[in-house]
Formats: C-alpha cells, structure tokens, sequence
C-alpha cells in the first residue's frame, strides 16, 4: 500500500476507508489501522511515499496481484509499464463524474493499459475530480469491482476482466463491456529482455521509445469476444482524486 498523502476532509464522502479522527493522518497509517481493526490476521505491508520510476519495480515485485488506485495519469502509466516488465496483473479501475471504468491489465493472456490508451489525453482534454467532481459513491462501486477481479485472479475462479473494459454508467445505472477486437498485445517475452528498467523521473506518460533497434515488438491479436463490443472505447476517464 503505497501512498505519500495525508488524509483531508474533502476525501471523506468518497474514500470511505478513512474518517473524521484520522484527518491529518498518513493515509498509509490510517488504512493499516482500519483495517487491522476489520481483521487483525492480516498482513500489511505499507510504503509511505510517492510511487516512482526509482522504486516501483521494487515495490511491485514483492506482490502476486497489482491494484491500480492512483490519482494521475503519470503513476498509472508507470503501475502499467512496471506490472509489464514485471508480468504481473494489474487491476485497474476509474472513474470520473458519473462515470467508471474497469479492467484487469498486463497478464499473460490478455493486453495492457497502453494497449487501450498508448498516450495519454491532454491535460485541457479530461478536468480533474477537483474541476469536473465525482460521485461520492463511485469510488466504492468500481473499488468492489475491483476487488471481485483480484480475489479472481488470487483463487483462479470464474472469469476476469482480461481483454474485456467494463463501463459503468451511474446515471443511468448501466454495465457495458467494450473488447478490442484486433488490439495490439504485447508479447512479454519479446519485452523483458530489452526493457531493462523504467524511465527516470519526471516519469513519461507517453508511449516509452527505445533507443537504435531496441524496438517493442508487438503482435496483432483479437482478444476474447465472449461478449460483443459495443463500439471503440470512451477517453480514459481522469484519474480519482
């Protein structure tokens, strides 16, 4: 659990982990102690500092299963490409306004987040949840999802979100699935040998470039269509604040 942050007041009426007492607090230490208190045989292991190009692959090789809550797009980009070269599957989920998005990324069978988004939007393009707000409760709904996807892949039951977005719309309370049929899937085996290490810090967005002929190869592939697509992808929706 890796965060640098401090609990505020404004995080309250949508990040239900935390509460009045613990405004001020290190979120890490607030979200151990809560849920501790839900359950005291568990283990948890805590990073209290920003997610870097430095330290991430660090971070992310001691886990089985990668859960994407980041707040900005640089840190997604940078959960993607370490879960990529570290070929863990990476749980991805998020939401804007009214709006969310799920899906499980960078496994062995199935395409990562830049496979669906390789840049990401301008900055003018998608506003923030300070500019645009959100919903108090999406947070919860797409954290479960979520969370459903990781006890999956953990216990290797049912069927996951590999290959497949779910869209959620609140307003109309809505499930859609999107497949990119045909979408480009990375093939790790041909990536970890030049893909070394990740890019220092400012950490690029961006699509990683590799210098002379160190070039990522690519394979052109459908993905899974057990459910049919209902049409190209929305813009990612902006990161939760």
């Amino acid at each position: 659990m890796p965060d640098f942050d401090d609990v505020d007041a404004s995080n309250l009426h949508r990040q239900v982990l935390y509460g009045t007492s613990d405004v001020g607090r290190p979120k890490v230490e607030a979200a151990k102690a809560r849920l501790q208190d839900l359950n005291p045989d568990i283990v948890i292991e805590t990073h209290d500092a920003a997610l870097t190009s430095e330290n991430a692959l660090g971070i992310i090789e001691k886990y089985d299963v990668i859960v994407d809550g980041t707040d900005n797009f640089a840190t997604r980009y940078l959960v993607n490409d370490a879960c990529v070269l570290l070929g863990k599957p990476n749980v991805y989920g998020s939401i804007f306004r009214f709006e969310g998005q799920a899906s499980v990324f960078s496994a062995a069978d199935g395409p990562c987040y830049r496979c669906l988004y390789p840049e990401p939007p301008p900055p003018h393009l998608v506003p923030s949840c300070a500019e645009g707000g959100v919903l108090g409760v999406l947070p919860g709904v797409v954290g479960t999802i979520q969370a459903t996807e990781t006890i999956k892949l953990l216990t290797g039951i049912g069927e996951t979100l590999v290959g497949r977005l779910l869209l959620f719309d609140a307003l109309r309370m809505s499930l859609a699935y999107t497949t990119r049929a045909g979408a480009f899937l990375l093939l790790l085996t041909e990536v970890h040998p030049r893909l070394l290490d990740l890019p220092p810090q400012p950490y690029p967005a961006g699509a990683p470039s590799l210098p002379g002929p160190q070039q990522l190869s690519i394979n052109e592939a459908p993905l899974p269509a057990e459910t049919a697509p209902v049409g190209p992808p929305a813009p990612p929706a902006a990161p939760e604040a």
